[in-house]
């Protein structure tokens, strides 16, 4: 990956603290969820610190979700996260030489009341020495003012006092006039008591960027009371409840032991599949339906699902369900635990199991539309890893890595490539990660890329898929597509880098733990742009000039600064692969270069 391009700190811990004297001091944090309309809640602690004549007696201070309900910040522009500490240890910043950059906060603070408000400066001398920031409501100007973001020190720079309606409609945004960057870290506010303006009732610090389309990835996380956050189906029943397959029977009640029926299991895959499956005759939607009936359904809807299948070794009896659960991997085989409920009625609990797997496997993988031809792919299911398709990295590392790669940290097991990270001293090295690609067996230009990868479950770590074709000849450009440099717990970061222009990234945060269940990353590449792919839904578009020339498969770790703070919880993690598939278009007339 390109060792100069920064990505967005998301992990270390951060440690906010204001000390001003004799006041009623109180600090909201405000952290991002990442849940529907990608809103961020925050908890309030009152700090009292007493006067020499006594305690300030003022107004009691509004409560903090009063003051703001849906706080959240937006960026426009092409952004990439910056190595320039922030405002606080462990805080970073974000920065963007695009002509439409711009950042906008929304407090959305619900209490009438005077705050004065404070922006982050990090100076860098190609900062802007122009940015302007400019306080509106709705869409009358409060006041602008212009900023050198350029200049030292490093400093919360005074916008001034402004009094808030109360209606939540006040807005702060920056961007550029001029020439030079524009880099954002945080936004402050400081919520005032109205008689006396030294006194502070709260202290609002905006700085987690939702970058992500909320549209296409956040949405409200059902959770029930009687699925455990500890238990592997909370996050199942959590995502298909969010997406209507399979909600809860009553607000935080799952009911994981309730009996489903035919019926009610085939409205489910419907609503999975957008349409009503049409794979069971009515005459037997009222018999006995247990997890054999519930694989065979599966199958036949994939099947006639119009996705394409030649991943899976097709059944010599096209016609053979249990077959075609079987290749597609909805039946796992004789260790899977749902064969052990094969004969019995099917419970909730096993219907969601069942319908994640599907969503897994059919409609979430796989290029959008037709047209396609697998090109490559590996499952990983042999005892040992291909090394005629795959060459091992060793002892390698280059700029900011504080790691080394090492061949014994990539292991072939249990059906799964995993890239482990190990406390382990090498030369200058403290820690050692993993690298393979497939520069001996497979390189493709264009197509449709995916992988089904789970995150190490710690911070400090880049978690990367990614293509880079390596030198050209003398004076061709080179390039990189990064489909993931993922940072635990769920921050994506889907980039292009291409030798003479600006590199594009943008970090986006998936509303769920990565590091817990496997989810498919991917880009589709064409000689035009790159459109890049999370679970199946798009996340964003770069437009592609360099990347012409055909690249390998590529996963690795790396131990980085901005990936989150490296402790005990690294050691002996791992990132794992499920699966990589490859697809060509078979309806395309262009060729790439050679």
């Amino acid at each position: 990956m390109n060792p100069d391009a920064a990505k967005v700190r998301t992990n270390a811990p951060a440690q906010r603290a204001e000390t001003p004297s004799d006041c009623l001091h109180g600090i909201v944090s405000l952290h991002s969820a990442f849940l529907s309309s990608a809103r961020l809640f925050f908890a309030a602690v009152a700090l009292v610190l007493a006067r020499g004549e006594g305690l300030a007696q003022t107004a009691p201070a509004p409560a903090a979700t009063a003051l703001a309900a849906s706080a959240r910040v937006e960026l426009t522009g092409d952004w990439r996260g910056g190595s320039l500490a922030g405002h606080a240890p462990g805080r970073g910043t974000l920065y963007s030489g695009s002509k439409d950059a711009a950042a906008t906060w929304f407090p959305a603070i619900m209490n009438a009341c005077p705050v004065r408000i404070s922006f982050w400066v990090s100076p860098h001398e190609r900062n802007t020495p122009a940015a302007r920031v400019e306080v509106s409501r709705g869409r009358t100007s409060l006041a602008t003012r212009i900023v050198d973001l350029s200049a030292e020190p490093a400093r919360w720079e005074p916008l001034g006092v402004f009094t808030f309606d109360g209606a939540g409609r006040e807005s702060i945004r920056v961007f550029r006039t001029g020439s030079g960057t524009l880099r954002v870290s945080a936004l402050k506010l400081d919520v005032l008591d109205p008689r006396d303006h030294d006194l502070v009732w709260q202290t609002l610090i905006l700085d987690d960027f939702a970058t992500y389309d909320p549209t296409t990835l956040a949405y409200h996380a059902f959770v029930c009371k009687d699925v455990p956050e500890s238990d592997p189906l909370a996050p199942i029943v959590a995502r298909l409840g969010a997406e209507g397959v399979l909600p809860p029977v009553s607000p935080g009640v799952f009911a994981p032991e309730r009996i489903i029926t035919r019926a009610e299991f085939s409205a489910a895959l419907g609503r999975v599949l957008g349409s009503a499956p049409a794979t069971e005759p009515a005459a037997s939607l009222g018999s006995r339906f247990d997890t054999s009936a519930a694989l065979r359904l599966l199958a036949r809807a994939a099947v006639k699902s119009g996705r394409p299948l030649d991943w899976a070794h097709a059944p010599q009896d096209p016609s053979d369900d249990h077959a075609w659960a079987l290749a597609l991997g909805l039946d796992q085989g004789p260790a899977d635990p749902l064969r052990l409920s094969a004969n019995s009625p099917l419970t909730r609990a096993r219907a969601a199991l069942l319908l994640e797997r599907f969503q897994a496997r059919i409609t979430r993988a796989g290029p959008p539309g037709s047209g396609w031809s697998l090109a490559f792919q590996d499952e990983f299911d042999a005892p040992a890893l291909n090394r005629a398709v795959w060459s091992v990295s060793n002892r390698q590392s280059w700029g900011k890595l504080l790691s080394i790669r090492m061949t014994p940290n990539v292991v072939q097991q249990d059906g799964l490539l995993r890239l482990f990270t190990r406390r382990e001293k090498v030369g200058d090295f403290e820690w050692t990660t993993g690298m393979v690609g497939t520069n001996k067996g497979f390189r493709q230009a264009y197509g449709y890329w995916e992988a089904r990868m789970r995150y190490a479950p710690a911070p400090g770590l880049n978690n990367a898929f990614w293509i880079n074709p390596g030198k050209g000849a003398a004076g061709e450009p080179g390039w990189e597509i990064d489909m993931n440099e993922g940072h635990w717990p769920n921050t994506l970061n889907a980039s292009l880098h291409q030798d003479g222009l600006a590199s594009l990234s943008k970090a986006w945060r998936a509303p769920m733990d990565l590091g817990r269940d496997f989810h498919i990353y991917a880009c589709l590449w064409d000689e035009k742009e790159i459109v890049y792919y999370w679970d199946g839904r798009e996340i964003s578009r770069k437009p592609n000039t360099h990347a012409q020339r055909p690249g390998p498969v590529i996963f690795s770790t790396a131990v980085l600064a901005w990936a989150g703070t490296a402790g005990a919880s690294l050691a002996d993690s791992s990132m794992d692969v499920d699966w990589v598939r490859v697809w060509r278009r078979t309806d395309s007339v262009s060729e790439p270069r050679p």
